[in-house]
């Protein structure tokens, strides 16, 4: 696997900060902090949430499952949130797990996906999530949380960023693990693929910076036979 940790850094305020008795573990909420997703076992489903409070120094774990009563599931591999919900999205389950971003508690499971990697809000109400082994990118309703459509690519996706009406998606790896070297382009209103961009061996991750540069990193394939690469799109 690629990735062992991956955190998302944010501040969490909530309307009220009355602690309730029966949800002891969600009081940090109200302040600042880091989640924390720990992938666990790439077969076992070991998969967790923690919180590290900024305040209190102090990290808590194993959330998801001691608020929900089930496990996170196997490999959880990115997170994003919304005003409301964070969404986990869990790879080798073939899930996403929304949960409420203030309680933890479980909103809705999308089950249905074929090894989802990343999610990307868009500004009308859906999201995309880029899929490791097939084609198509998954577009995700955000009002009742279902799959709404496809996007096919007709590339394995990976990383993922919208801005601007647009979404820039990389091509990491294909079939039989050969290296990808591209960013597919989006258009957000219509759905379809506009562009197409080379870029460096095994794409892997991307951003947007401040003045609208997209930036990719690209490792330079599984055994490194090229050099790695940071490119900017304009």
């Amino acid at each position: 696997m690629k990735k062992l940790l991956i955190l998302l850094i944010f501040s969490v305020f909530v309307v009220s900060c009355t602690k309730t008795p029966d949800k002891p573990l969600v009081s940090f909420l109200t302040g600042n902090g880091v989640f924390v997703l720990n992938e666990g076992k790439f077969i076992g489903g070991t998969g967790s949430l923690s919180f590290y409070s900024y305040d209190s120094a102090k990290i808590y774990n194993d959330l998801f499952q001691n608020i929900n009563g089930w496990p996170l599931g196997s490999v959880p591999n990115s997170m994003k949130l919304t005003d409301a919900n964070a969404y986990i999205v869990v790879n080798n389950s073939n899930k996403i797990e929304v949960i409420n971003r203030n309680t933890l508690e479980s909103v809705k499971t999308i089950s249905g996906l074929n090894s989802p990697r990343n999610i990307s809000f868009r500004d009308n109400g859906n999201a995309y999530v880029t899929s490791e082994y097939t084609d198509s990118v998954i577009i995700i309703n955000l009002i009742d949380n279902t799959i709404s459509g496809y996007i096919n690519l007709r590339r394995y996706s990976e990383a993922i960023v919208t801005n601007g009406g647009k979404s820039f998606i990389t091509n990491w790896v294909g079939p039989n693990f050969v290296s990808g070297k591209e960013v597919m382009v989006v258009n957000t209103s219509t759905n379809q693929v506009v562009d197409s961009i080379e870029v460096g061996f095994e794409p892997e991750s991307i951003v947007i910076d401040k003045n609208n540069m997209v930036w990719v990193l690209c490792n330079g394939g599984y055994l490194r036979n090229n050099f790695a690469e940071l490119v900017g799109i304009n």
